[in-house]
C-alpha cells in the first residue's frame, strides 16, 4: 500500500500541515513515525518468545514498565532487568569460554545442558523452589499466583487483578527470587526457602523505610507495614489455643 504518486503518507501529511498552518505537531508526527519505521524487536523478545511455549501472549509493555516501578532501589530493579534481558553469564556460555569445565547442571541429576532457561524455571529443585515462592506469594497477598514464568520470571501481571501496592509487593517477593535463582548457578547449588522469606522481608522493611522518608501516603506506608507483618505471620504462625 502506498499513497499517490508514489510519495509517503508522512510526505503527504507535512506538506498539509504546512499549507493549512498547523504546524505545531508536525515535529512530533515525524519524529513517531521514524521510531515506528526504524523499530526491530530485541533479541531478547524473540527468544523469549521461542523458548515460553504459552496459549497467552508476553505483553512486553507490561514486562518494561514492571521494571521501573519494581523499587526505588535501582540494584533491584537491575536485577529484573538482568531477568527480561536474559543478561547473566549462564554455565553453558561460561563452558564455551573454557572458564568452568562442565556444561551440566550440578543440582539435578538429569545430566541438563546448564542453559538459561533450565537454570531459571525447568530444573527440578528451581521448579520446586518457584511454585512455593508463587505459593507463599498467594498467601501474602490472598490473590492467585500462577506459579508461570510469564509471571514469575517476566513479571506480566496483565492477566492478574493486582493493586499498584499488591503489585509492588509481588515484585519485591520475585527480587530475592530472581538473585537467589541467578546465585545458585554458583556453589553451594542451593535455594532454601527460608533464605528467600527472610530477604523477601529485609525488602520489605527497606521499602517501608523509603516510603517513610520520601513520605509516601500514609495508606502506602500501611500497606508495606501489613505485608511485613503477613510475612511474619508465614514465618512463625501462631499456634491453636487449644483447651
Amino acid at each position: 500500500m502506498g499513497c499517490p504518486g508514489g510519495q509517503s503518507c508522512l510526505h503527504i501529511y507535512c506538506i498539509t500541515c504546512w499549507t493549512r498552518g498547523r504546524t505545531s505537531r508536525v515535529v512530533s508526527t515525524i519524529y513517531v513515525y521514524l521510531l515506528k519505521a526504524s523499530y526491530k524487536p530485541l533479541a531478547a523478545t524473540c527468544t523469549w518468545n521461542r523458548d515460553l511455549t504459552l496459549d497467552q501472549n508476553i505483553c512486553w509493555d507490561t514486562v518494561w514498565n514492571n521494571i521501573n516501578i519494581a523499587s526505588r532501589n535501582p540494584n533491584h530493579q537491575i536485577i529484573h532487568f538482568n531477568f527480561s534481558h536474559r543478561i547473566y553469564l549462564t554455565p553453558r556460555r561460561r563452558f564455551q569460554m573454557k572458564i568452568i569445565p562442565s556444561p551440566l547442571c550440578m543440582l539435578c541429576s538429569q545430566g541438563a545442558m546448564r542453559t538459561f532457561l533450565h537454570m531459571v524455571w525447568e530444573c527440578p529443585d528451581v521448579a520446586s523452589f518457584w511454585a512455593r515462592v508463587s505459593s507463599t506469594l498467594s498467601t501474602i497477598l490472598e490473590k492467585n499466583i500462577p506459579c508461570s514464568s510469564l509471571v514469575l520470571l517476566l513479571n506480566d501481571d496483565s492477566s492478574l487483578d493486582l493493586s499498584l501496592q499488591q503489585k509492588r509487593i509481588w515484585l519485591a517477593g520475585l527480587t530475592e527470587a530472581k538473585k537467589m535463582t541467578a546465585l545458585c548457578w554458583q556453589p553451594l547449588h542451593s535455594l532454601p526457602w527460608q533464605r528467600w522469606i527472610l530477604s523477601f522481608l529485609d525488602i520489605i522493611h527497606l521499602e517501608l523505610s523509603t516510603a517513610r522518608i520520601h513520605r509516601a501516603r500514609e495508606g502506602t506506608v500501611e500497606t508495606w507495614r501489613a505485608a511485613a507483618e503477613s510475612i511474619r505471620f508465614v514465618l512463625n504462625p501462631t499456634p491453636a489455643i487449644t483447651d
